[in-house]
């Protein structure tokens, strides 16, 4: 029997409205009843994730934030697992100046940026964040990820920034549009696994669902791992099952009315 299931939020669990469908919230609210720890793990921060998780009822139930940066639960709870250390945080920023991509930054408490018209905006598109500008953006410190915005027109970039940054940070496809540079030892599953010991749940009884690039490491390594039929070809490859039906047709309640409830009931 399964124990855990661990939910991506965009692309995923939300629709591409970045709205939660009452057929997913109730579908989790079933698994709940029957006893099935449910984990959100996302690339947002924690504080992008607070009203996800009031609507689902999860307030006091730990959740994934910053791809694996932050263990926390609206009850109080935060740990920072991984930060950019200050040194090769003002690196990455240096690099990224020098390559004129526009990045965002994120800290515990907000999102920052010096000159990015085109990525502020999409992040007002698909997030709750309101990104705050500051000319001094390279003396942040305690820096958990930075975001790049990467259109049709600059995907060539992402290998670029890809080589410049293998000795420093990792780098991460989250959205079909955000590139996430975070530490090394930064990943959902990671995190997840620091969850499993806590719970004292085998990863054969986890049930994960994703469709980026960072949730791969994750979906490859539970005991059921499944992509989205909207989902990467780097995810899916990874995948044990994947979803007939996108995040717009609510595919998250359909697999897991099928794979979980069906079988318990």
């Amino acid at each position: 029997m399964y124990k855990m299931v661990v939910l991506d939020l965009d692309g995923t669990l939300l629709n591409s409205a970045s709205s939660l469908s009452e057929k997913n919230r109730w579908v989790i609210e079933k698994c709940v009843k029957m006893g099935i720890k449910v984990v959100l793990a996302s690339g947002r921060m924690h504080y992008s994730m607070k009203p996800i998780i009031k609507k689902l009822q999860l307030e006091e139930d730990f959740h994934i934030a910053g791809n694996g940066s932050t263990i926390f639960s609206l009850g109080g709870y935060l740990e920072d697992i991984s930060i950019l250390e200050d040194e090769v945080y003002r690196n990455v920023v240096k690099r990224l100046k020098k390559e004129e991509v526009e990045f965002l930054v994120y800290s515990k408490e907000n999102v920052y940026y010096d000159y990015a018209p085109k990525l502020s905006g999409a992040v007002l598109k698909y997030g709750d964040e309101r990104p705050v500008q500051m000319n001094s953006i390279a003396d942040l410190k305690g820096v958990p990820k930075i975001v790049l915005y990467l259109d049709s027109e600059e995907w060539e970039k992402e290998k670029r920034i890809r080589e410049i940054m293998k000795d420093c940070a990792a780098v991460l496809r989250s959205h079909e549009s955000f590139v996430d540079i975070v530490h090394f030892d930064t990943s959902k599953y990671k995190a997840i696994e620091r969850l499993m010991r806590f719970y004292k749940i085998q990863p054969k009884e986890v049930i994960a669902i994703g469709d980026s690039e960072n949730d791969a490491e994750l979906i490859e390594n539970v005991g059921l791992g499944i992509a989205m039929a909207n989902g990467s070809d780097i995810v899916k490859r990874v995948a044990k099952y994947i979803t007939p039906k996108t995040n717009d047709q609510d595919g998250v309640a359909d697999t897991l009315e099928r794979l979980v409830l069906k079988k318990i009931s």
